[in-house]
C-alpha cells in the first residue's frame, strides 16, 4: 500500500454579517512601508523603507531607523541617501497643489511613526506593508490582546480610565488649554489666573511639567510657572517640539522649548500682535504639499 499523503485544508466559514456594511470613505493616500530586523532573538529592527503615494502618485520616499544604530550603521544610510535618486513623480498633484519631494528622505523612527499617524489615522490613508504583522510589530511602541471578533488582530484597548497618582496636579487657580510636545515627555498648561484684588488677585501663567513615561505622573520642570501676560486662551506646540506658542488678549507669546528639561525661554520679540483678542492657534507640518496637524 502506497504511503498516504497529509492534505492540509484551511477553511473560511461564511458567516452571517453582526454589524450592518457600511460604505467605507474614500481613499486617495497610501503609506507603503517594509522593515529590516537584526538576527537577534527579538529580531529588532535596524532600518526600513517608505513611499507615500496620493492618487497613484508617489510624492515622497525615504528610509527610516531605529534608535540604537550604531554610528557605522547610520552613516551608511546617510550616504545611500545622499547618493541615490528618487522615484517620486516630478508633476506631483498640480490639480490639488501638491508638489513631490524630490529629495530621498531619512527619518529616525519616532517621526515615521508621526507619518504613520497622520497618513493613516488622521488623513484616513491606506496604509501597506509587505508582511504586515511582522513590519508594524517593529515599530510599534506597545500592544494589547485583540478581543471578540477581532481575534488574531489589532484592536485598540477599552479605553477605561484609571487615575494616577498624586492626580490631580496643581496648575494655578484657573487652568484653561494643555499641550502636550510631540515627544510626548512634556506637558504645559495655561492659567488665566484671578482678576481680583488684594490675596485673592493672582497673575495668569503658563505652567511646565516633564512627564513620568511610565506613569504619567506630573512634576513641574523648574521654573515653572512661568510667567505670563493677562487673558491667556489657546496655546500649540510647532511640529518638532521646539516651540510652544500661546494666545493672549495681548497677542501670541512664543517660548522655547529645552529638548532636555523642557523649561521655557521667551521667544525674541514675543509676544507678537495677533490682532484684537485672538482666541485660538494652531501649527500644522506640510506633508506631501499638505498642511496636516500633528497627532492630539
Amino acid at each position: 500500500m502506497a504511503d498516504s499523503l497529509p492534505i492540509a485544508v484551511r477553511v473560511y466559514p461564511d458567516l452571517k454579517p453582526t454589524q450592518p456594511e457600511r460604505k467605507s470613505p474614500q481613499i486617495d493616500g497610501m503609506l507603503v512601508f517594509d522593515c529590516e530586523s537584526r538576527v537577534d532573538k527579538i529580531q529588532s529592527l535596524t532600518f526600513g523603507s517608505y513611499r507615500f503615494l496620493v492618487d497613484g502618485r508617489c510624492l515622497e520616499e525615504g528610509l527610516f531607523y531605529a534608535d540604537d544604530l550604531t554610528a557605522r550603521e547610520l552613516k551608511v544610510l546617510e550616504e545611500y541617501a545622499r547618493s541615490h535618486p528618487t522615484d517620486t513623480d516630478p508633476r506631483g498633484i498640480p490639480e490639488r497643489n501638491i508638489p513631490s519631494n524630490p529629495e530621498l528622505m531619512l527619518l529616525p523612527v519616532a517621526d515615521f511613526r508621526k507619518l504613520l499617524y497622520r497618513v493613516a489615522y488622521k488623513g484616513r490613508g491606506l496604509l501597506v506593508a509587505f508582511n504586515f504583522p511582522f513590519d508594524i510589530s517593529k515599530i510599534a511602541i506597545d500592544y494589547v490582546p485583540s478581543r471578540d471578533r477581532f481575534l488574531g488582530g489589532f484592536t485598540p484597548s477599552s479605553g477605561a480610565l484609571t487615575p494616577i497618582s498624586g492626580s490631580p496636579f496643581a496648575a494655578g487657580v484657573g487652568p484653561r488649554a494643555i499641550a502636550i510636545d510631540p515627544s510626548g515627555k512634556f506637558a504645559y498648561v495655561t492659567d488665566i489666573g484671578h482678576p481680583g484684588h488684594g490675596r485673592r488677585k493672582s497673575p495668569s501663567t503658563l505652567s511646565a511639567y516633564s512627564i513620568n513615561a511610565s506613569t504619567g505622573a506630573l512634576t513641574q520642570v523648574s521654573g515653572s510657572p512661568f510667567a505670563f501676560g493677562p487673558g491667556p486662551s489657546g496655546i500649540a506646540i510647532d511640529p518638532l517640539g521646539e516651540c510652544v506658542y500661546v494666545t493672549a488678549s495681548s497677542g501670541v507669546y512664543a517660548y522655547a522649548i529645552d529638548a532636555t528639561t523642557g523649561a521655557l525661554s521667551p521667544v525674541s520679540g514675543s509676544p507678537f500682535a495677533a490682532g484684537s483678542g485672538p482666541d485660538g492657534i494652531a501649527t500644522c507640518e506640510v506633508v506631501g504639499g499638505t498642511c496636516v496637524p500633528p497627532p492630539p
